[in-house]
């Protein structure tokens, strides 16, 4: 079975019997998120419930339970296990265990600048304050490449920015990085 975390609930898992049975049998279900690697931020509950399966039914819908959409984006998918145990133990009853539920991140982080447009003097040696953004946070490191320069100017324009091309790396817990120092020389005079 496989979920995204925005569905919000794990549903429509059937429990699924190889004969039809005489009398009701009282199954057991639980499972959870387990050990899960650095990288996820656990989405699913653990869970425990007993499922009736009636005398005459060949197939059970289990109870929904929730998914937690932790809005962190750049998880792995997290793995949950489900075990079937019954509550009579017999030779004629053989649970096939466990199911497989996978949990995929559908978060995005977009990466932005804080501002459309930066203005810093000639005479200001250097520019500062630039800073860059993530929409949301992350479960493993992110590398952004930040490359621009001043590009084609008028033929009258003297060049006084260098060409940037840097990356910069973002760490799960961080939101903003500033970017390094960008040097500006004025070495015309009007």
């Amino acid at each position: 079975y496989e979920y995204r975390e925005d569905h919000g609930t794990v549903r429509n898992i059937m429990l699924l019997l190889s004969n039809q049975l005489s009398q009701s049998l009282d199954v057991i279900v639980e499972g959870g998120p387990g050990t899960q690697l650095s990288t996820v931020n656990i989405s699913g509950v653990a869970v425990s419930f007993i499922v009736t399966v009636s005398a005459g039914q060949s197939q059970v819908v289990l109870p929904d339970f929730d998914i937690r959409d932790d809005k962190t984006a750049l998880e792995t998918d997290e793995i949950y296990n489900l075990r079937l145990t019954s509550s009579i133990p017999s030779q004629n009853v053989r649970l096939e265990n466990p199911t497989r539920i996978t949990i995929t991140d559908d978060d995005v982080v977009t990466v932005s600048f804080d501002s459309d447009m930066y203005t810093f003097s000639e005479g200001a040696g250097q520019s500062s304050g630039i800073m860059i953004f993530l929409s949301t946070s992350i479960a493993k490191s992110l590398s952004v490449t930040v490359t621009g320069g001043p590009g084609t100017q008028l033929p009258t324009v003297n060049i006084s920015g260098s060409n940037v091309n840097t990356t910069v790396i973002f760490q799960p817990g961080d939101i903003s990085v500033t970017l390094p120092v960008v040097v500006i020389t004025d070495d015309i005079t009007a």
